[in-house]
């Protein structure tokens, strides 16, 4: 199946999720509250902020990163909160 891509001229696509978070941290607050662990997504969002100074979507991709970067230390963070009992 063939999709026309558009191109985007440098504007930021509007978040297509909730409340406008980064799809890295609402996949790794969806993973801590699988885990039983609803009491730690303050404390990793607190981490993913202290990194990258916000958390939502819009603001992340005005920075000079890829979402790969939030991917990889949500990951990170999570890998550390799970293990740190």
């Amino acid at each position: 199946m063939w999709y026309k891509i558009e191109k985007l001229d440098g504007d930021i696509p509007a978040p297509r999720s909730e409340a406008g978070k980064c799809g890295a941290v609402l996949a790794a607050e969806k993973i801590l509250r699988e885990l039983g662990k609803e009491d730690r997504i303050e404390e990793f969002e607190k981490e993913f902020l202290s990194e990258f100074g916000n958390i939502t979507c819009v603001e992340l991709m005005r920075k000079d990163r890829r979402c790969n970067d939030y991917v990889g230390k949500s990951a990170e963070l999570i890998d550390k909160i799970i293990n740190k009992e």
